[in-house]
């Protein structure tokens, strides 16, 4: 699958990935657990999230990230820039995105600052 800044995926894509039920999904995205975006009538789900490569499906420290995304409302494609573009407060191996960040194992509490602090970038 390539990623891309807004990139996403279908009900199906999502479900097959995560290996659940599509009464599964709905339940993860009333819950918190998984953002998902309508686009041309159709449920989507930013593909950002997925933790591809790994057995672990989604990002670590999700739920945090998604909980401050939806306070800040700025909106997915926003939401997707954000999470895919490199940090300079974000340094491991280099400038990281908050992706990579969270992939690699860091603390959300910093990309949840972060969000919280956008306005100002």
């Amino acid at each position: 699958m390539a990623e891309s800044v807004c990139g996403t995926m279908s009900v199906d894509e999502m479900s097959g990935y995560l290996g659940v039920d599509d009464e599964e999904l709905r339940r993860m995205v009333e819950e918190g657990q998984l953002p998902a975006v309508v686009i041309a009538d159709r449920i989507r789900f930013p593909s950002w999230q997925c933790n591809i490569g790994s057995y672990v499906k989604l990002l670590p420290g999700l739920p945090e990230v998604i909980a401050a995304l939806t306070e800040d409302e700025a909106g997915w494609q926003i939401d997707a820039g954000f999470m895919s573009v490199p940090k300079a407060s974000l340094f491991a191996e280099g400038r990281q995105t908050p992706v990579e960040w969270l992939r690699d194992g860091h603390s959300p509490e910093r990309v949840v600052e972060l969000i919280r602090d956008r306005d100002l970038w």
